[in-house]
């Protein structure tokens, strides 16, 4: 878990896309005070809102928090590759250089 700060509109949710891309996941389109889902890899992901319940349960992980002012709580779950969590475990550490 991770989470991610930053002053102005759309800071904090710039700063995690580019950590997510970086580390190789695909995030959903963003649905209003919902969670975002996340999976590892190359994915087409729906909002939350149409997503079902075994399909939120298969995300690799999940962003919340205010996608306008932040902050941002980026979640892994226990669905994730092993492959996906090293690859943000390294992005994560270089965030620095990602924000």
């Amino acid at each position: 878990m991770i989470i991610i700060h930053g002053i102005g509109d759309f800071v904090a949710l710039r700063s995690a896309e580019r950590l997510l891309a970086s580390a190789g996941f695909s995030l959903a389109s963003g649905c209003r005070a919902q969670p975002t889902g996340l999976m590892f890899g190359d994915w087409e992901i729906a909002k939350w809102r149409n997503l079902s319940p075994q399909e939120r349960d298969a995300l690799h992980g999940v962003m919340t928090g205010d996608r306008r002012n932040g902050p941002l709580k980026i979640t892994l779950t226990d669905c994730c590759p092993a492959e996906g969590m090293r690859a943000f475990c390294d992005a994560a550490g270089d965030l620095e250089g990602i924000a």
